[in-house]
């Protein structure tokens, strides 16, 4: 297992998703997107995607509706995919 897919592992794990192989290979081409868009490491990379996460779904619909976002996407496999942290990290820093 190489190492982008060990921290994929411990991504999904910590955000409680399944460690299914296209969770992981999701979470992975995530992480390697975060990287080379922040320019941080594979492990600051997967810091950041999940302290989004956890601030993502904390929020009320009214917090969504100030940051911008018009709906709620749950976290799973299409929150990566779609790159949602992105789109939340970009809210986030003009709010």
């Amino acid at each position: 297992m190489t190492e982008q897919l060990k921290l994929a592992n411990d991504v999904a794990r910590k955000l409680g998703l399944p460690p299914t192989w296209p969770n992981l290979r999701t979470i992975e081409i995530a992480l390697i997107f975060e990287m080379a868009q922040s320019g941080t490491s594979l492990h600051q990379a997967a810091e950041t995607i999940i302290d989004c996460a956890w601030q993502f779904v904390r929020l009320r619909p009214r917090q969504l509706k100030d940051l911008g976002l018009t709906r709620y996407w749950p976290l799973n496999r299409f929150w990566f995919e779609d790159a949602i942290w992105q789109m939340f990290l970009a809210r986030k820093a003009t709010a």
